[in-house]
């Protein structure tokens, strides 16, 4: 019996170790999108600032987790998987990739510049803006509370 439990335990370690040294599957742009905006690489950040009243902002500078030379995400600390904004600046984010990513995204102003509004998939409800050095994306929920002048881009054509 001893044996057996031996051999059992051997080929579970082998089984395991042949998984975890095995190729992984990479993770979607918009996957890691949804992590950095969510919380999944605050551990990492170079700065987190609380802005008051429940509001709060990571940064990353010198490891980003998406190809930017900053990544600041500004959330409420109450209802983050909701309501946060997502600036990227420098680098090569690969734009078309999200749009490819997240297809049928609607064509709107953004405080009388174009905008993309993702009525579908992962990014549904999220509005993705040109923004000085970058872009920007953000959940209805965030221009609700703190950017209130951007929610003509949300409404219906």
């Amino acid at each position: 019996m001893n044996g057996v439990r031996s051999l059992l335990a051997v080929v579970l370690l082998a089984s395991s170790l042949a998984t975890a040294c095995g190729p992984r599957a990479q993770t979607d742009l918009t996957a890691r999108v949804l992590f950095a905006a969510t919380g999944t690489y605050d551990a990492q950040a170079d700065q987190k600032l609380r802005l008051g009243a429940g509001r709060r902002r990571a940064v990353w500078r010198s490891r980003p987790p998406l190809p930017v030379q900053t990544l600041t995400v500004e959330y409420n600390s109450e209802s983050r998987p909701a309501i946060w904004a997502l600036t990227l600046q420098g680098g090569t984010f690969p734009r078309a990739q999200l749009l490819e990513e997240n297809p049928a995204p609607r064509e709107v102003q953004a405080l009388g510049a174009p905008a993309q509004l993702f009525t579908g998939g992962r990014l549904k409800g999220v509005l993705l803006r040109s923004v000085p050095g970058g872009l920007q994306l953000l959940t209805r929920a965030y221009v609700t509370q703190y950017e209130s002048a951007l929610l003509p881009a949300f409404q219906a054509p």
